[in-house]
C-alpha cells in the first residue's frame, strides 16, 4: 500500500503503471489484466465504450513535465469530435479522508479541465491558458460501498466491495504533480436513488451524453470545506437502502459532526405499502432518530423533479406527495428540508418540456445528464448555505454544449480491433472484461 503523505511528479522517465497494492496509470492494458478495475463504484468510473474491448483507446504523452492522455492507434476519430479522454491515476491508500493536491498542465490551453475523484465525482472545472501550470486543492473519500459488481467482481451481484484506492482523473489537461495528505476534517454522506448516485460514463466521454446523479456534483460546491461520500444507488427505496445493506456500509464511517443528506422517493412511490404519508414517513423518522443517536445531522432533500408533463404546457408533477411528506417531517422532527423538488420543478417549468431535455440524459425524463446534475447540485448546496450548514462557494455556471447523445457504434462492431458483439458485452452494464493490449507512450 501507499503510504500517506505521498507525493509524485510526473516528469520523470518512467511512467508507471498502475498494480494492486501500488500506484500509477490505468490504460487498456491494466484493465485486461486486474478484472476489478472495471467496477465503476471501487475505481474512476469511466470505460471505454464496448466496441472499443480489445482496442487501444488512450495512449499518454509526456511533454513539459507534465503527463497527457492521448488518442491510442485505435481511437476512431469520429468518436473523438467534441469528446475527451481520461487520464486516470490511481494509488491504493487504504480507506479514508484524503486531500489531494493536484498541479494541471496545459500545453494548449484549454477552455474547460474537468478533475474528477472516487467513482466519477467532479471537483474542480476551470480554463487553463497555453503553458499555464495551476494547482488546485480537492477532498476524496476512500470507503467501502456496496456495488453492482461485488468484491469478487461477479457481474449482476449485490455485495459489499473494498474501496483502497484514491481515484483521481483528469480530462482536458495534463498532471505536473500530486501530493496526497489525511483530511481530518467533516463529510457529507449521502443516501439516496439513481438520481443521487454517482453514475459512470463511457469514453470518449461528453458531459451531455452521460448519466450523472446530483451527488457527485456536490463536491465542486462543497470545496475544501467537507468531504462528499456517496451511498446512494440506482434503485433504492428508503426500505431497500437498509435491507440491501447500503446503511450498514455506511454507518460505521461516519463520524460525530458529519451530515447526512437523504433523498428518497422516485422508487418508494412504485410500492403500495411506501405511501407518502405512511411506509415512507416511518422509514425517514426511523433513519432521522439513529443517525442523530450518532451525532450525525439528518438533512432531508426532497426529491429531484422529472421531465414529466401532460401536455406541451402543462407539467405533470409526480412526486408532489412525497417532497410534501418531507417537508411535514421537517417541521415535526426540527430536521433541514432542501427543497430540491421545488427548484427543480420550477427550472423544468420555466425551460419547458423541450427545453430541459438538456439537463437529462438522451431519451430519458428522469435522470440527469452531467449539466443537469451540476445544475441541481447547484440547487443542494445553495440551500445548504441558506441553512448555514455549508460556507459559500463561488461556482459558476457550466454551460450545456458538445454531443448530447451517446456514441454510436460503428457499422461492424464485430470486425473492429477482434470486438465481441454488443449482445456479448452490454456496455458498462456487464463491466465486461478487455484483455490485454500493448499501449504506446510517447
Amino acid at each position: 500500500m501507499v503510504n500517506v503523505p505521498f507525493s509524485v511528479e510526473f516528469g520523470g522517465n518512467d511512467l508507471k503503471s498502475y498494480a494492486p497494492g501500488g500506484f500509477g496509470f490505468v490504460l487498456d492494458r491494466e484493465l485486461s489484466a486486474f478484472p476489478a478495475l472495471l467496477i465503476p463504484e471501487i475505481n474512476s468510473g469511466f470505460a471505454p465504450a464496448w466496441w472499443y474491448k480489445n482496442a487501444r483507446l488512450t495512449a499518454l504523452h509526456r511533454a513539459d513535465g507534465a503527463v497527457y492522455a492521448v488518442p491510442g492507434p485505435d481511437a476512431l476519430a469520429e468518436d473523438l469530435q467534441g469528446r475527451a479522454l481520461p487520464l486516470w491515476f490511481k494509488a491504493d491508500t487504504g480507506p479514508g479522508r484524503f486531500r489531494l493536491t493536484v498541479t494541471l498542465s496545459s500545453q494548449t490551453g484549454t477552455e474547460e479541465a474537468l478533475v474528477f475523484v472516487s467513482r466519477r465525482r467532479l471537483v474542480w472545472r476551470g480554463a487553463l491558458e497555453a503553458g499555464e501550470s495551476r494547482t488546485v486543492e480537492v477532498l476524496c473519500d476512500v470507503s467501502p460501498i456496496i456495488a453492482v459488481g461485488g468484491g469478487d467482481a461477479a457481474v449482476g451481484d449485490l455485495g459489499r466491495a473494498e474501496d483502497v484506492s484514491v481515484d483521481l482523473t483528469v480530462l482536458g489537461a495534463g498532471l505536473r504533480a500530486l501530493q496526497i495528505s489525511a483530511f481530518e476534517g467533516p463529510c457529507i454522506f449521502i443516501m439516496g436513488d439513481s438520481t443521487v448516485t454517482d453514475q459512470p460514463a463511457e469514453t470518449p466521454y461528453a458531459p451531455g451524453a452521460a448519466y450523472c446523479g446530483w451527488g457527485q456534483m456536490l463536491s465542486l460546491y462543497t470545496g475544501t470545506a467537507f468531504a462528499v461520500s456517496n451511498h446512494a444507488h440506482s434503485g433504492l427505496s428508503t426500505e431497500t437502502f437498509r435491507e440491501r445493506g447500503h446503511y450498514d456500509v455506511m454507518l460505521p464511517q461516519i463520524r460525530e459532526g458529519d451530515l447526512a443528506l437523504i433523498q428518497f422517493g422516485h422508487n418508494d412511490q412504485k410500492r403500495a405499502h411506501l405511501a407518502a404519508e405512511t411506509g415512507y414517513t416511518d422509514n425517514l423518522l426511523r433513519y432521522i432518530r439513529e443517525l442523530r443517536a450518532r451525532g450525525v445531522r439528518p438533512v432531508l432533500v426532497t426529491s429531484l423533479a422529472r421531465n414529466t408533463w401532460k401536455s406541451e404546457t402543462e407539467y405533470n408533477d409526480l412526486l408532489a406527495a412525497y417532497a410534501l411528506a418531507m417537508e411535514r417531517i421537517g417541521q415535526s422532527e426540527a430536521v433541514p428540508v432542501l427543497d430540491l423538488h421545488g427548484k427543480s420543478v420550477d427550472a423544468v417549468k420555466k425551460a419547458g418540456m423541450d427545453g430541459a431535455k438538456q439537463w437529462y440524459h438522451p431519451g430519458d425524463y428522469a435522470h440527469p445528464n452531467d449539466f443537469g446534475a451540476h445544475k441541481m447540485a447547484g440547487f443542494v448546496a445553495g440551500a445548504l448555505r441558506e441553512a448555514g450548514l455549508i460556507p459559500a462557494f463561488d461556482v459558476p455556471a457550466w454551460p450545456v454544449r458538445g454531443p448530447l447523445t451517446p456514441l454510436t457504434a460503428p457499422a461492424e462492431p464485430e470486425k473492429r480491433h477482434g470486438n465481441s458483439s454488443p449482445g456479448e458485452t452490454k456496455k458498462l452494464v456487464d463491466y465486461g472484461l478487455i484483455p490485454d493490449m500493448p499501449w504506446p507512450v510517447t
